[in-house]
């Protein structure tokens, strides 16, 4: 199970106690991974951030790690422009699992300077980039991607930042019901059975909202209850608004907790053995469920075992 957008926004609520605080310590236990120690509000703080190619994720942390004796060249350029900075704001980019940290500091002559370090949580292609605030242009990325690796965009220093290709999706938490009905209406010529079949419905929504994992798409759908209408459908009793209104009402029964910033991050291992993770209630899933306190608490210990297996 991957971090989707709904996870993300999860952390960045949380990460809004590291906003005022100062970065004291900075270093990079691992090739993809990055720990920062930060003074917030009283208290210290760990966060990482991590481009790991298989887990990668940002949480705050209780573990400790083992750092390499000399620190490599990223992380001294970390400590160059960061160690000693505040944190202006910690923002979610759109619903995309895309997360940028604002920070300022004085540089050598005194003058304050914004940097924004941007940590894109994307599988194989996830990365951790260092901007200049004012000009966008890159100091530096924990993975290089040249010319020769994407025609689309450069991360190089020197080169300006830019983003990845935004998909064209809508955002789930300002969708309104008319909206949602219309963009079914809209797709129903090309994909008939979108509204009836389960599995369908499940890659429509992640195929049309941003965000959404096909996990949190499958629950959506479970509670919907259309695979259960889908078994009535060619008695032609049931009205064909019905599977609009249900779905609708799923979608908005996870979207609505989420947008107001309540979550319910949780751990459930299937009978099979395979662990799930949201921050949504998975109702549709059997198993053991292990809830927490916090997202942190949640992906540290799903991720950090893992991570630290490999």
């Amino acid at each position: 199970m991957a971090v989707d957008g709904l996870v993300v926004r999860a952390v960045v609520h949380e990460l809004q106690v590291c906003a005022g605080g100062r970065i004291n310590k900075i270093y990079q236990p691992t090739e993809h991974d990055v720990v920062m120690h930060i003074r917030a509000r009283g208290q210290n703080v760990r966060l990482l951030l991590s481009a790991n190619p298989t887990y990668p994720r940002v949480h705050l942390t209780n573990r400790t790690f083992q750092n390499p004796t000399e620190a490599p060249m990223f992380c001294m350029l970390l400590r160059k422009h960061c160690e000693g900075a505040v944190i202006d704001t910690v923002e979610q980019v759109g619903n995309d699992r895309i997360i940028r940290l604002n920070v300022r500091q004085r540089d050598e002559l005194g003058d304050l300077s914004g940097k924004a370090l941007i940590v894109e949580i994307m599988g194989r292609h996830s990365n951790i980039i260092l901007l200049d605030a004012s000009s966008g242009a890159i100091i530096d990325g924990i993975r290089h991607v040249t010319p020769a690796i994407s025609s689309y965009r450069v991360v190089m220093p020197g080169h300006v930042y830019t983003a990845p290709p935004d998909q064209g999706k809508a955002d789930p938490l300002c969708a309104t019901k008319r909206q949602f009905a219309a963009l079914m209406e809209g797709d129903a010529a090309d994909s008939p059975d979108v509204a009836s079949v389960a599995s369908a419905a499940a890659e429509w929504l992640v195929r049309r909202f941003s965000g959404l994992s096909p996990l949190v798409a499958r629950e959506i759908v479970h509670r919907s209850g259309i695979a259960q209408q889908g078994a009535a459908e060619g008695t032609g009793e049931r009205n064909a608004a019905e599977p609009t209104e249900a779905l609708w009402n799923a979608f908005a029964s996870v979207m609505e907790p989420v947008a107001r910033h309540e979550y319910r991050p949780a751990v459930v291992t299937a009978p099979g053995g395979k662990n799930y993770f949201s921050v949504v209630e998975l109702t549709h899933l059997r198993g053991d469920s292990i809830r927490f306190p916090s997202v942190s608490e949640c992906l540290e210990p799903y991720f950090g075992n893992k991570a630290e297996q490999d």
